[in-house]
């Protein structure tokens, strides 16, 4: 059987650990479409911490929606 790509659950970037429970076997499609998410969540965290060091977000919410 072909190998599945295996996906780090806990992000092997800020961990460097390769522990097997953190470890997900996943199909190609399914691989790519969880680092899309993770993405999507890395780039949202990211736009928040400028907002809150720029002063404009309030308890998660920017102001110009609170």
């Amino acid at each position: 059987k072909p190998s599945k790509p295996l996906h780090h659950t806990d992000r092997f970037s800020l961990s460097g650990e390769n522990n097997p429970y953190y470890l997900a076997p996943l199909c190609k499609d399914h691989h790519t479409l969880a680092h899309s998410v993770d993405q999507k969540v890395f780039d949202h965290r990211q736009k928040n911490t400028q907002q809150a060091n720029e002063g404009r977000l309030v308890y998660g919410f920017s102001r110009s929606n609170a």
